[in-house]
């Protein structure tokens, strides 16, 4: 009995000098100092847009009609580097919004044509055209929005708010895919060829460019998404033999696939970060991470380095890796880049084992938006191939497919042909996308 008394003893003293050792490691004292990149990040302040900067321009679009793009975008565009000027942000809060945007004026049109999504719809385009064709564009706020639209696509920078905070309203990107996929639709039906291809030329220089310089999640998806409408677009103008060979030969030399500054997301995921950062420090401030006892064993600054350490660093090497190389890294082939959990039982975890746990829970799963740039690089490569079976009605189509060097972009091996819908595919890596093209 008395043993076993004595032990009791010595596991209550041992627990309790785990515990005191566990609240004097983690006074405010004993917290780290953030990575330098850590802090670099943290420290990335707001620059002043400049005329060309097509952001405040986007924002512009969908303001009131009345005043021309270029006069709106200066509006909203001054108003933004005051901010910036007297307070550091650089983007509009939920007040401003209201006054300088506002909601509502593009409802008059939004439910006449069809809303196609190229990335996730087989033939979405033909069907908008079809659409357009049978119902001219009529109605005066949508003809303002294609005109501005017009107006934006001229523009030669881009950069996203680098400041923006949760409860700050969205950019209505919708609104503005819908008039970009109507515009390129309207090109198609009532120009030339000629300008067709002038304003589809136009349209996907912008979007990649905003797919290259962007740095918020949302804004690259809305690119990605983007550049699937303009190659639905234009395989709709191929399949349709609207296209004469010499413009086809001058589309095959123009168009080229993803640089690696439009395939990384490295940016993305630092700014991903940036804003994170800041919900981890509210949550510090406010003291909501946890309860009274768990607060005791939260380190501020040691578990931001944990997040950058074990969720944004490796988010950062996988979204490096070439379209081959994410492809095995997916599949398991290599498996260079590893996410691991900073909690584990060990002694190591008596130190900050509330943010250890937190960021656990935290670390993202962001494979399908990693994989939507490499499934558009693969969308660049189909293109290509149908301009190349375009090119050869002589040639059976199976024996183009095999002999190109327009490949799967994951496996290198030939892309896929459809011989009931007529079709040429690939999977994507992403699991909502569509990555096939009629002929």
């Amino acid at each position: 009995m008395k043993t076993l008394k004595r032990t009791f003893l010595y596991l209550l003293a041992l627990l309790l000098f785990i515990f005191i050792l566990m609240v004097i490691i983690n006074l405010p004292a004993f917290d780290e100092e953030l990575l330098p990149e850590v802090q670099a990040i943290k420290e990335i302040k707001a620059q002043p847009y400049s005329v060309n900067n097509a952001y405040p321009a986007i924002l512009a679009l969908n303001s009131a009609s009345g005043p021309s793009l270029k006069q709106a975008t200066k509006t909203i565009r001054d108003h933004l580097n005051q901010q910036i000027a007297e307070n550091g942000l650089d983007y509009l809060n939920q007040e401003d919004y209201q006054r300088l945007i506002g909601k509502g004026h593009d409802n008059s049109w939004k439910n006449i044509y069809y809303n196609c999504k190229s990335r996730t719809e087989k033939n979405c385009m033909a069907s908008l055209i079809e659409d357009v064709a049978n119902q001219p564009i009529s109605d005066e706020r949508l003809k303002a929005q294609l005109k501005r639209y017009a107006d934006l696509i001229k523009m030669t920078d881009y950069q996203d708010a680098t400041q923006i905070e949760f409860n700050a309203p969205y950019v209505a990107f919708g609104s503005l895919q819908q008039i970009k996929r109507l515009f390129l639709a309207d090109a198609y039906i009532n120009h030339s060829t000629d300008e067709y291809l002038k304003t589809w030329r136009q349209d996907m220089n912008f979007w990649r460019m905003v797919l290259a310089d962007n740095h918020i999640l949302i804004t690259r998806m809305v690119a990605i998404a983007s550049v699937f409408n303009s190659i639905n677009s234009l395989s709709t103008a191929i399949n349709q033999g609207a296209l004469s060979p010499q413009q086809l030969s001058e589309l095959q030399r123009q168009i080229k696939t993803l640089s690696k500054k439009e395939l990384d997301m490295g940016t993305t995921f630092d700014y991903e970060f940036k804003y994170g950062m800041r919900f981890l420090e509210m949550a510090e401030t406010e003291r909501k991470v946890g309860n009274l006892i768990e607060n005791m064993f939260y380190q501020p600054n040691a578990t931001t380095n944990l997040h950058y350490e074990f969720a944004t660093r490796p988010l950062k090497q996988v979204s490096a890796l070439s379209s081959v190389e994410y492809y095995q890294h997916v599949t398991g082939e290599n498996n260079a880049v590893k996410f691991t959990s900073p909690f584990n039982w060990s002694l190591t975890t008596l130190y900050n084992p509330l943010g250890k746990q937190f960021i656990s829970y935290a670390i993202p799963a962001y494979n399908d938006y990693v994989a939507r740039a490499h499934d558009l690089n693969g969308m660049m490569l189909l293109l290509k191939l149908q301009i190349e079976i375009a090119l050869s009605p002589n040639q059976p189509v199976e024996q183009v497919i095999t002999q190109s060097k327009y490949t799967n972009p994951y496996t290198l091996e030939p892309m896929d042909y459809n011989s009931e819908t007529h079709s040429i595919y690939f999977e994507c890596m992403d699991k909502y996308s569509v990555c096939e093209l009629s002929l």
